[in-house]
């Protein structure tokens, strides 16, 4: 079966976050897939690219072994590194459709939209998934 053909079956998908979390990503990973996630994302706007890509191998490593999907959110040599099976672009919503090309088929794409009328322009451009920030205001702080 296809990475792709799988997209509508993840129910746990869980994404990295050193700061949020106050443990490493590897160490996250570990402990996502041991407790049953389907998807890995690795995320840190931080990380020296050298750290990112040295903890994206050892999470690469895992999720093959879980056959678990692994996302990589940020730097395209990266993930052009990894040959992973998602790829996450961020706000690349007017690329989508030559990302869609560059990819091919069996790659699943995802980007970051805005409004209705990016997820819309993302649909038609081919995109498999969208990411969309937070639903409802911060609270107020006081």
């Amino acid at each position: 079966m296809r990475v792709r053909d799988t997209i509508d079956t993840w129910n746990v998908y869980v994404i990295t976050d050193e700061t949020l979390q106050g443990r490493s990503h590897v160490d996250i990973a570990k402990d996502a897939l041991a407790g049953g996630s389907e998807v890995i994302q690795l995320r840190d706007k931080t990380a020296s690219s050298r750290r990112l890509y040295e903890a994206a191998l050892e999470i690469r490593q895992l999720t093959w072994k879980a056959g678990a999907c692994f996302i990589v959110n940020d730097g395209l040599i990266l993930r052009l590194l990894l040959m992973q099976t998602v790829c996450t672009w961020g706000r690349m919503i007017y690329l989508a459709a030559a990302i869609r090309r560059f990819l091919g088929q069996e790659k699943i794409l995802g980007v970051s939209v805005r409004t209705v009328e990016e997820a819309l322009k993302a649909e038609k451009d081919g995109v498999d998934y969208l990411g969309v920030g937070r639903f409802l205001k911060p609270a107020a702080q006081g």
